[in-house]
């Protein structure tokens, strides 16, 4: 008796959507961009499906994140050049970004291949969790029609209120 695979989960459901939602004070007028921002790349190796993973999305998070916070410190107008780069390498960089992903249990979220098991999703590197946040910006980015302050609810409430450090 061969055992059948149960079919892979390629979207996240209505109900951990509006969780994630929730917890980043963003609501997704598209939902396919915050799917995109949690699918790991195997799935796309075993889902012919799924034709996109967050990988674009992160490397434009990154520089969402850096100038999102760079402009708010700027903005402030409390800092001087050297405070700014001293609070951008404490807010922008994998530690804090991985910590934010962790308080958000974004590796729960993620659509990944069968070979990525529960247990292996919440040992993902620091750096695929760091990832996974990035590419959760660059989501709300884009969604939110390029608006570079839909992300600052997701600054103030994981990595910190930059207005006041």
């Amino acid at each position: 008796m061969s055992k059948r695979k149960s079919p892979l989960k390629t979207t996240l459901t209505d109900d951990e959507r509006r969780l994630i939602e929730a917890l980043i004070g963003y609501r997704f007028k598209n939902p396919a961009r915050l799917n995109e921002a949690l699918t790991h790349s195997s799935l796309k190796n075993e889902e012919r499906s799924v034709t996109v993973d967050y990988e674009r999305l992160e490397f434009l998070g990154d520089r969402v994140l850096n100038l999102a916070v760079a402009q708010r410190l700027y903005d402030s107008g409390r800092f001087t050049p050297g405070e700014m780069t001293e609070i951008m390498k404490g807010l922008v960089s994998e530690t804090p970004f991985c910590a934010a992903a962790e308080k958000l249990g974004l590796s729960g979220f993620l659509l990944a291949s069968r070979g990525v098991s529960e247990n292996e999703k919440e040992k993902f590197s620091d750096k695929t969790k760091s990832d996974l946040f990035e590419s959760l910006a660059a989501a709300v980015y884009l969604d939110s029609g390029r608006n570079l302050t839909a992300v600052e609810p997701m600054i103030d409430r994981y990595l910190g209120s930059v207005d006041t450090r």
